[in-house]
């Protein structure tokens, strides 16, 4: 669904809108870090940067990767939603994840200076770490709410390190 709405809708800005959301993710995990943004900028040629106060941490580096920002925008809105429109809603959820995964394949490298800066071996462990449990909320939260769908992957985070610890 997403790659038909990205083809006959997006098609000529989708550079500009993956670049955009990249470069916004990136102020936004900032400004949760306390970080004033003073530069940000996305151009449609697929370069952008943002400029802000402190210096950087893995997660504000990482952040594009591994944090889908429309999709959990979605999923706290979705709290609001009626029962009888939450299913085309999670459509919309969907597609949202389906942009930042494929925004994901298209954006992720070595040649990538985030990735660069905090070592590739150490930065594609602790995106696929994030990928892993953020696709896990989303998923639990369809069905539920992200309250429920938190707590169910904590549950299951504790069930896991009692098996493990049992070994």
């Amino acid at each position: 669904m997403y790659l038909i709405f990205a083809k006959l809708i997006v098609r000529k800005n989708i550079t500009f809108l993956q670049t955009f959301t990249h470069e916004l993710t990136h102020a936004l995990v900032g400004l949760l870090f306390f970080r004033k943004i003073h530069y940000f900028h996305a151009r449609g040629s697929g370069t952008g940067e943002i400029l802000h106060s402190g210096t950087s941490n893995v997660f504000i580096a990482l952040a594009p990767y591994c944090f889908p920002i429309y999709t959990f925008g979605l999923l706290l809105f979705r709290l609001l939603i009626s029962d009888s429109s939450l299913r085309a809603f999670d459509i919309v959820v969907g597609m949202s994840a389906a942009f930042h995964f494929i925004a994901i394949k298209n954006d992720i490298g070595t040649y990538q200076t985030d990735i660069q800066r905090n070592g590739v071996i150490y930065s594609y462990l602790f995106i696929w770490g994030f990928i892993l449990f953020h696709i896990s909320l989303i998923v639990w939260s369809i069905p539920n709410n992200i309250e429920k769908a938190f707590y169910m992957w904590l549950h299951h985070l504790e069930e896991a390190y009692q098996w493990l610890a049992a070994i």
